[in-house]
């Protein structure tokens, strides 16, 4: 999920800029929140959902990228 975010914000961006972490995290976030599975966990841990998908959204870019600037390489 977070390199096809990734690769589809640096289809947005102009040649000559990066893809910056904020704007991955943003989008993951947004496929977290629609998730089915992310509601279920949140019901069966009955947590509320204040900051969790977007937490998680900032672990799992780092985890992927960890510097604060995303390379993305060409595919061949």
């Amino acid at each position: 999920m977070v390199r096809k975010a990734a690769e589809e914000i640096k289809a947005c961006v102009a040649e000559n800029e990066n893809v910056r972490a904020g704007d991955v995290i943003a989008t993951v976030e947004h496929g977290i929140r629609v998730s089915r599975e992310f509601d279920h966990h949140l019901a069966v841990k009955k947590l509320t959902q204040l900051y969790w998908a977007n937490r998680f959204a900032e672990y799992i870019v780092e985890q992927n990228y960890p510097h604060a600037e995303i390379k993305i390489e060409e595919e061949e």
